[in-house]
């Protein structure tokens, strides 16, 4: 009890020290109430609050990320030509470093590409800004926005070769690396890649990733190991989401199904199949798979049953015709 007491003594004095440094600091609580109205969207407000942080700047207005805020404002409020003049003042600040001073063809390329949507406009300036920092982490982020610039224009091969570089950064687990990891191991798949996408993806700690570039990337891990009929790999792949998911627990069955380790896919499927919450193109897939599962054990009351079963929950037509297939194998029709 007494070390509770303590803690809870300590954690007071923290706060209390923090608003004492904060009152003491007013440019401090200028930037944190312009970044919330900023985050809220209340960009007029956001814009106001930062111009008044500005003035309150210990460096005067040699303060270059103050400036990309009021920038970023006004391109919120689409106004753009104001935005840019924001962003090209940073170029004249006199006491910022090298890698700062490149980070304005990043703000106007983002101006261009999110905004403007003038994609030439934006790859041009990421690009100076790529030649002029030296800030790997930075020059890999620039990367993987380029790449998708190239996918929406549909210039496939670009896409990859820039995906590729920015999967190259120093830092692996750096979020614009792994983002990238991710999609070019997407676009792989799409190619029937299936070996390049498990050397990109094998030796990857997908403990250091997000929740969600995790699944998918041990999605597109596994389905490729899986294409090449390594089930153990594919199964290792899957065993890295940790949550419901119907690609894994499809193709984690079908690899058990392959492995001969029926009981087992069947644990992976069930509770798919049985779920109404799941739509039913996956429930009817895991339900053909739990009934072959029943045939290879020479199951064949229990493969009918599943095959009819299921045959009353898919709309879907091609599983349709498979299960059809198969329970007139199983269930010759009456001539």
């Amino acid at each position: 009890m007494r070390n509770y007491l303590k803690l809870w003594a300590l954690a007071l004095l923290l706060v209390t020290l923090i608003y004492a440094a904060e009152a003491k600091n007013p440019y401090s609580r200028a930037i944190r109430t312009a970044q919330k109205s900023y985050n809220d969207r209340k960009y007029d407000l956001a814009l106001e609050q930062y111009r008044a942080a500005l003035d309150l700047s210990p460096n005067g207005w040699n303060d270059a990320s103050c400036m990309t805020m009021i920038g970023r404002s006004m391109a919120a409020l689409k106004r753009y030509d104001e935005a840019l003049k924001w962003f090209e003042l940073i170029e004249t600040l006199p006491d910022i470093n090298q890698n700062t001073r490149a980070r304005r063809f990043d703000y106007i390329g983002d101006l261009y590409y999110y905004q403007l949507k003038d994609y030439d406009q934006a790859l041009e300036n990421y690009q100076i800004c790529i030649e002029q920092t030296t800030d790997f982490r930075h020059w890999a982020a620039l990367q993987e926005k380029m790449a998708r610039i190239y996918l929406t224009t549909k210039k496939h091969q670009d896409a990859v070769n820039y995906l590729r570089s920015a999967t190259m950064c120093k830092d692996p687990y750096y979020y614009a690396a792994i983002r990238a990891r991710r999609q070019l191991a997407g676009l792989l798949l799409g190619e029937r890649k299936d070996e390049e996408v498990i050397e990109l993806l094998r030796d990857v700690d997908f403990k250091k990733y997000s929740k969600n570039e995790r699944v998918f990337a041990a999605r597109y891990g596994g389905i490729a190991a899986f294409r090449e009929k390594n089930y153990q790999l594919a199964l290792e792949f899957f065993e890295q989401i940790d949550q419901k998911d119907s690609v894994k627990s499809i193709y984690s069955g079908r690899a058990y199904l392959a492995l001969k380790e029926y009981g087992k896919a069947r644990e992976q499927l069930f509770e798919l199949y049985k779920s109404k919450k799941n739509n039913q193109r996956d429930r009817g897939e895991a339900g053909l798979y739990i009934g072959d599962s029943y045939r290879s054990e020479k199951n064949l009351k229990e493969a009918l049953k599943i095959y009819k079963n299921t045959l009353t929950i898919t709309s879907d037509a091609s599983l349709k015709k498979q299960l059809s297939h198969r329970i007139n194998a199983l269930n010759p029709p009456q001539k």
